[in-house]
């Protein structure tokens, strides 16, 4: 085992040194180091950095829309609410447990599955709704009303 290590590092190690010219295991000669250096001294260093190309529109629209979600109070009194009411660590490990929960639930329904379709269908199924139960379902029933508002403000103003 040891002898197949050392073989391939050697193999990979005088490979790097091979020259373009077709002279196999060959190290690089002196000279061409030192041409390598003198161009690459030579050369100017000059650093440009461009800013990306964004459409106007599409920044017009962009803010247009920020100003909006922020222009409206309700949505900055209920996304304070849902941050205080998302702090909890009651409400954490209610998602957790949930999650865990559905992971345990879809693994046994899937393992009682004869079929692949069926089996496959199991698992997206209740994936789609185990993730939307811990994004949308949970935070709904525990937040409430804050939930509802956010939710409710930001649909409409990327619809809009």
């Amino acid at each position: 085992m040891r002898t197949l290590l050392i073989l391939t590092i050697l193999l990979n190690s005088t490979l790097l040194f091979a020259n373009t010219e077709g002279e196999k295991f060959a190290l690089p000669s002196k000279a061409v180091d030192q041409n390598l250096k003198i161009e690459k001294e030579n050369q100017p260093r000059e650093i440009v950095i461009q800013p990306p190309i964004i459409e106007t529109a599409t920044t017009t629209w962009a803010r247009e829309k920020m100003s909006s979600l922020l222009s409206n109070d309700k949505f900055i009194v209920a996304l304070g609410e849902l941050r205080e009411k998302a702090k909890s660590k009651t409400f954490l490990w209610i998602e957790i447990g949930f999650f865990l929960l559905m992971i345990l639930f879809r693994t046994w329904r899937q393992s009682k599955s004869r079929n692949w379709f069926t089996r496959y269908s199991v698992g997206l199924v209740l994936t789609l709704f185990i993730w939307s139960g811990v994004l949308f379902l949970i935070p709904a029933l525990w937040i409430g009303e804050p939930f509802h508002i956010v939710l409710g403000t930001i649909f409409q103003v990327i619809s809009i």
